[in-house]
């Protein structure tokens, strides 16, 4: 015969205690470890945000630095355009101001040169006369023809 059934009822009792504490205590390292797990797998994955977040910004000040010098470099080919620009200004308003001149000069010259040639057609006119008479020129048609040659000979000796 075996053990009465209240011992027997204790046996199974403490065994499946001391089960169930095995089970436990693995049981409470696992859910520890498991914990322990997510939280430095949560803290890797903020840091690799937090240190992507700061590439980027650095990427990002790299670029406005970048284009910050590009900026600058295009103010300084502008502020020479604009010297060059007011270099030119100054030579073309220069260079109108002397052909101006220049033509004013023309003008007095060309009104001087017609009367100098107004002058000397009284000359021609009386070599002309002077030649037709000598018979060298073309001949008097009529008396009206000489009679015009006269009046450019009288106002040819009144000039003088």
């Amino acid at each position: 015969r075996g053990p009465p059934a209240s011992e027997a009822k204790e046996e199974e009792e403490a065994s499946g205690t001391a089960e169930r504490a095995a089970l436990g205590v693995c049981g409470t390292d696992y859910e520890a470890f498991c914990s322990h797990w997510y939280q430095v797998d949560a803290r890797r994955k903020q840091e690799e945000r937090v240190h992507s977040s700061w590439v980027w910004m650095e990427k990002l000040q790299a670029m406005c630095t970048a284009t910050c010098s590009e900026f600058d470099a295009m103010l300084g080919h502008l502020d020479r355009l604009e010297r060059q620009r007011q270099e030119v200004t100054l030579k073309t308003s220069r260079l109108h101001q002397q052909c101006e001149d220049r033509i004013a000069e023309q003008e007095k010259l060309v009104a001087f040169v017609d009367a100098i040639a107004q002058r000397l057609s009284v000359f021609d006119a009386a070599e002309g006369i002077s030649r037709t008479i000598d018979g060298e020129g073309a001949p008097l048609s009529s008396l009206q023809d000489f009679s015009a040659m006269l009046d450019q000979l009288e106002s040819s000796v009144a000039y003088l």
